[in-house]
This record gives structure tokens, sequence and C-alpha cells, in this order.
């Protein structure tokens, strides 16, 4: 049987699967219904293209191994989808799709492994998949190596905020004890009109600021007001494809930033917006989203894969605060006659005492973009975690609207 071995960026979430789970979702809402036969051959054909897709995880060998999977072993059918499949990677194939069955109108969730593709890998799989379903003739190559994406970009030193709070955390309490007749799985999602994020795209434009810098700040407040504390450090995932020279990437290729970002009582939602735009200017400017990746290619080169799994675990865990923009969800994406009239993609459900925020945008006839929590717990947790994406998209929407040009009062903290 083939084996594929993983890639250097694959290796950290092999490293941490039991702190999170190794899983990537794509929901989408469809306009009609799915011929199931048909998309099981197409995951099939897929295979030719990542045939890691098909492929189990080999924990032991670190990398992917042929057993004999087809698209029947990666598909399923079920009435209701509420949330997406975990399953077991090292006894399936890496992705499942899970197609619901509603009264007039059919739903999709494409599910990842982590270990093999980050989100705009998983993008890219759905436009594959949908691709050869419509009868297309797909000959590309898919490019799993990330040195192409390091050329040219020279690290510069950690910046003040990362040396002071290096290793450090703040821990997020989980509301309740977590009995495990209660421990369901939970995937929490709220929308933003089309016209908002408009608008907070020109105002922070106007302020010299990224539409992330202000869903970072939106959430950097919720958090601030939720935890309580008055300096909140989140992991942001990077996208490494933008700079590279595009092409088919099934992978993982994203580094990873280590925002700090202090909101004092008295500052206004754009005093927040200023203090996040000033941090990743400087962060952007020395490449600080790759050190990590420079580093683990350094161990790669010279140390066996499955030390360097090892040596990762021995590191800190993965930041129990985090957020990820998941980028945007084509326009024109369908399946044969049946068009994608929705969709949002969502991260890896993630333990009570921890919060993942991810963004991500539907580009179709009616554009929205999706605010997303996923989390194992009670369904208090859920709601907690439901709570702080309505005061992001609050916050976002409040300074939005705000008469005062040059929207520069905002809300204060409290």
């Amino acid at each position: 049987m083939q084996f594929h071995r993983c890639a250097p960026l694959d290796l950290a979430h092999v490293a941490y699967t039991d702190l999170v789970p190794p899983y990537v979702y794509l929901h989408l809402y469809l306009g009609g219904r799915l011929d199931v036969d048909r998309l099981t051959d197409a995951v099939e054909r897929a295979a030719a293209v990542v045939p890691e897709s098909l492929c189990r995880f080999d924990a032991r060998s670190v990398g992917f191994r042929e057993a004999g999977f087809t698209g029947v072993d990666a598909l399923a059918e079920q009435s209701e989808l509420s949330v997406g499949p975990e399953w077991d990677l090292e006894a399936g194939p890496q992705v499942k799709l899970l197609v619901g069955h509603g009264s007039a109108e059919d739903c999709l969730v494409i599910g990842i492994s982590h270990i093999l593709a980050d989100a705009a890998g998983l993008r890219q799989y759905a436009r594959l998949v949908s691709d050869i379903y419509c009868g297309q003739r797909v000959t590309t190559v898919n490019h799993r190596a990330v040195e192409p994406c390091l050329a040219g970009r020279p690290v510069g030193p950690a910046t003040m905020a990362e040396r002071r709070n290096l290793g450090t955390t703040v821990p997020i309490p989980p509301v309740l004890p977590v009995p495990p007749a209660e421990a369901g799985r939970h995937c929490r999602t709220v929308t933003l009109p089309a016209p908002t994020v408009a608008a907070l795209r020109e105002v922070a434009r106007a302020r010299g600021a990224t539409l992330n810098d202000v869903f970072l700040a939106a959430y950097a407040r919720a958090l601030a007001r939720t935890l309580p504390a008055e300096t909140v450090r989140i992991g942001c995932p990077a996208d490494l494809r933008r700079d590279s020279s595009g092409g088919l990437s099934i992978a993982n290729l994203s580094g990873l930033y280590k925002v700090t970002v202090t909101v004092n009582p008295d500052d206004g939602f754009a005093d927040t917006v200023d203090v996040v735009n000033a941090e990743m200017t400087v962060l952007r400017a020395a490449n600080r989203h790759l050190a990590g990746v420079s580093e683990l290619l350094a161990a790669c080169r010279r140390t066996p894969r499955a030390w360097v799994v090892r040596g990762l675990r021995r590191r800190a865990a993965p930041r129990p605060i985090a957020y990820s923009n998941l980028g945007v969800i084509p326009a024109g994406l369908r399946f044969g006659d049946c068009p994608v009239t929705g969709g949002f993609l969502t991260q890896a459900y993630r333990h009570a005492g921890e919060f993942q925020l991810g963004i991500s945008t539907f580009n179709g006839e009616t554009p929205t973009t999706t605010l997303s929590c996923a989390v194992t717990g009670p369904v208090a947790v859920a709601d907690v975690r439901e709570h702080v994406l309505r005061e992001v998209a609050g916050e976002c929407a409040a300074w939005a609207a705000a008469d005062a040009h040059p929207f520069a009062s905002g809300h204060p903290l409290g």
C-alpha cells in the first residue's frame, strides 16, 4: 500500500490531536437535491488529485497510508445536520461528507482532517469535488510544499508584546462542570449582512485599518468582558498562500500570529481597533506569522518526523483563545443543477475551557459573513459562546452605523 509522508506543517496537528480535535468543516446549503451516487464518484475521482484524502492516517509512521477506501467510505446520509462529523482518522479516510435531506432541499457538510489540510485547503477541496461532479476534466496537481511560501520573506525579531507574553495564556474557565452525559457538541453561528460588512470595510479603511483588524478588535473586547481580563492573547492563523504563486494546495499552509490586545475600561471601539491595527502592522512587517514555520522546517531537515512530533508535544499547548479568518466560499459553487445558496466554515469542536472564533464569508447572490464557534460541553457553555458571538456582531454593527465621523467614538467597555 502506498505511503504519503506528512508535510512539516501537518505535524503540529498530529502533535496536539489529544488537545484539539483535528478537523475543519464546510457547511453548505443547497438549492435542490444532490445525486449521492454522483457525489460519491466525484470524491473517488478527487483522490486521483489528492490521494491522501482516501488514506488512513498512520500515526506510527507519521503519514497517510492507502487502505482501500472508496467514496462510499467517505460519504453518509442523514435527515438532519446540526454539527460536523468526527471520525477516526487512523481507521478511516481523511475526508467525510454528510448529506442532509430536508423536506425540499439538501445540505452538505464536508469535513477534512486538519492533519491533511487547513480551511483554505478545504475550500479548494470542495471546489475540486464540485468541478468533478459537474463533469469537468481535472488534470491539476496538488502542491503541499511550504517552502515556496517562504521565499523572500525574512522573519524579523519578536515584538515587545510577544516577548513580554511568551508562554503565557489567559485560561477561560468553564461556565459549568462538564458531566460526561452533557458533553455534547454544538455549532453556534451569528451572521452579518453584506451592507454592514461593506460599511465596516469603509470605516476601517478610513482609519488605515483592515476589516480583519475590526473583527479582531470586537472579539478582544467581547472576551475582555467575558473572562474578565484587560489583556487578551489570541492565536491568529494566517494563510501563507497569499505569499505563493497560487495553484491547487490542499494542504496545511498556515502560519500563526500571536496577538496581544489590551482593552482599558474607558476604551471605545475605535481605540481598540487602533491598538489591534498597530500591533498587526508590526507583526506583518516582521513576518512574525512565519517564525514558527521556519523553526518547524529546520527541525524536519535534521530530525525524523516522529521525533519532531514528540518535541512539539513537550512545548506549550495551543492557545486556548483563537481567532481565524476562514476565508471566502467562492461564488458560483454548485453541484450540477444544484446551486449552493449559502454556507460557512468552522473549525474543531474545542473543549469547554477554550474559545475559538471563526469568520467566513459566502460570496453568493446574497453575501453573508458568518461568525462561528464549535464547542464540546453542556448547552450552557455553548450559550455563553453564542453570547460572545452576538457581542462581536453587535459591536461591529454599532460601529458601522455610528453617526460620528470618522466613526471614532464606539462604545466604552462595560
